[in-house]
């Protein structure tokens, strides 16, 4: 399966040519606040809207997300692959607990409702708002990301469902290959962030050899 890559970081080189074909079908745009706005959401032809917990953590601020949430891209949100409702790294209850109020507001906007999946989530299935929300978003810790047997057992969970499944922080060969294997439909990472000038011609001469996850060596 050819899932979609969503770059975190973007600059006119980057974005003139993944917004191009043969490319534009398989890159999009992850944006959070104070990242990019409307004017960049609007030259790609896929993007994501994610939330900025990750990064904020206790300094996060839900009314300020939550308006520029409403304000973004209001002519876009039909290429929009998913809204990420607010969570808490590595923590199911507390991301239960912070999302639920979030989800149908989410929703009432006109964006696919992304459920973050953390540590535990896996202990008890029935608790997650299958309902509310269209995409599970894999997050979490690295252990807890890559083990079959907890994020592995709810994309297993949420794909039984017929919901889609994305994949955060992802920025290796090896971590992508394991994203397509579990039958995640997108992934995203700071891949070009680093050294674009090298790695956005690394990325499409693998993506043209066929090697759809191919976005460097390491583990990270």
């Amino acid at each position: 399966m050819s899932a979609v890559y969503l770059t975190g970081v973007t600059n006119p080189k980057v974005t003139a040519k993944l917004t191009a074909e043969p490319w534009a079908g398989l890159h999009g745009l992850l944006v959070q606040p104070e990242s990019y706005g409307g004017t960049e959401v609007e030259r790609w032809p896929r993007w994501a809207a994610d939330n900025g917990c990750f990064s904020k953590g206790d300094a996060f601020d839900a009314p300020a997300w939550l308006g520029w949430l409403a304000a973004l891209a209001p002519g876009s949100r039909s290429r929009c692959l998913f809204a990420v409702a607010p969570d808490v790294v590595g923590d199911a209850a507390a991301t239960l607990k912070r999302s639920t109020p979030y989800l149908g507001p989410i929703r009432a906007m006109g964006y696919p409702v992304a459920y973050v999946g953390q540590d535990g989530a896996e202990l008890d299935l029935g608790r997650i708002p299958w309902a509310g929300l269209d995409v599970l978003f894999l997050g979490g810790s690295t252990e807890w990301k890559l083990d079959p047997e907890g994020a592995g057992r709810v994309t297993r969970a949420a794909l039984e469902r017929g919901k889609t499944v994305h994949m955060g922080r992802v920025n290796s060969r090896k971590r992508l290959r394991l994203a397509e294997s579990w039958g995640c439909d997108s992934a995203d990472g700071t891949f070009l962030a680093f050294g674009p000038n090298v790695n956005l011609p690394k990325l499409l001469s693998w993506r043209a050899q066929g090697d759809l996850f191919a976005l460097g060596g390491g583990d990270a």
